[in-house]
């Protein structure tokens, strides 16, 4: 679920693998230790995750744009 989300919730991957929420719950712990995916800190209830990979291609070549902007604010 998570190749087709960029962010997604221990409910949304429940139900769409239809898992109960505890494997759901065990699966994306398993994916955080083997740093596949990580946890979206502006997401509490319910806690959110993002793949990894997703974050680091949107994210890529963006430094350039964030020291720009400020440079000029």
């Amino acid at each position: 679920i998570l190749k087709q989300a960029v962010v997604t919730t221990i409910p949304e991957i429940a139900k769409v693998i239809k898992v109960t929420y505890p494997t759901a719950d065990a699966a994306m712990k398993l994916m955080l230790q083997l740093r596949i995916a990580s946890e979206v800190p502006e997401h509490k209830n319910p806690r959110a995750f993002s793949y990894r990979e997703y974050m680091r291609v949107l994210s890529e070549g963006t430094e350039a744009l964030t020291n720009t902007s400020s440079q000029h604010g």
